[in-house]
Formats: structure tokens, C-alpha cells, sequence
């Protein structure tokens, strides 16, 4: 697999999935100061689009290991596998992290570019495996 390209899942999607999909968060409760945004990676597994959405990295996925499921983008993202979902491509745009960095969920001061981090394995078929 080539560098991680991520991608934006339009709200309006998400909003209506997550009536039918418990473990999607909607992007924006009442009150709720900031809206969620889902940025993620796009599989392509036996003709299906899914979304794996990535997760700020925390203190206790430094313990963690890598499993068929769950991957680590070095000490700045982690990708669950478990929680991916079947998206048409007309529902996902592109997001070029060069000019968008502080929208990630994983941005860092340090200014390093996910677009330049390569996972090492390759992510469709550890997820064909689920």
C-alpha cells in the first residue's frame, strides 16, 4: 500500500448511518461546542467501499499492541478496523493534510505529515480478514 490517503465522510452520511449503526458518534448534539468530523482511510474489499476512521493516538495505545484490527500511525493515529463502515465514494472528499492539518483528529505541532507515514502492512487485507 502507498502512503496513507485520507478522506472526509460528508455529515449528512454519517448522520443518516448512525440511526442504523450504533458505534457512529453524529457529528453534532445539541449544545455541543465543535462538530466531529470523520477523517479516515477508504478500502476497497470484494467491490465494496468501506470507512476506517482514524482516532487520536492516547496514552493507552502505547501499550497496545497491533492486531489483524487495530493499527498504529506511529505515536500520531490509530486505525480500528472494527469500526469501519460501507461508503459510496460520492459521500467521501479527498483531504490533502498539507493544507488541512489542524482538521485531523491526530494534528500535531510538530508539524510531520501523515501523507508521508506508511503503515507498512497492507490494511485491505488485514480488513478482508474481519
Amino acid at each position: 500500500m502507498d502512503n496513507i490517503k485520507l478522506y472526509e465522510i460528508n455529515a449528512n452520511y454519517v448522520t443518516y448511518l448512525s440511526s442504523y449503526e450504533t458505534h457512529l458518534f453524529q457529528n453534532k448534539k445539541a449544545g455541543q461546542k465543535n462538530e466531529r468530523k470523520y477523517i479516515g482511510i477508504v478500502l476497497h474489499i470484494n467491490g465494496f467501499d468501506y470507512f476506517a476512521p482514524l482516532s487520536s493516538f492516547k496514552d493507552k495505545h502505547r501499550l497496545m499492541k497491533e492486531g489483524i484490527d487495530f493499527i498504529k500511525v506511529k505515536d500520531y493515529a490509530v486505525i480500528n478496523l472494527n469500526n469501519m463502515f460501507p461508503v459510496p465514494l460520492s459521500e467521501t472528499k479527498y483531504v490533502d493534510i498539507r493544507r488541512e492539518r489542524s482538521a485531523l483528529p491526530c494534528s500535531s505541532s510538530s508539524g510531520v505529515s501523515l501523507y508521508q507515514i506508511n503503515p507498512g502492512k497492507d490494511l485491505e487485507e488485514r480488513a478482508e480478514c474481519l
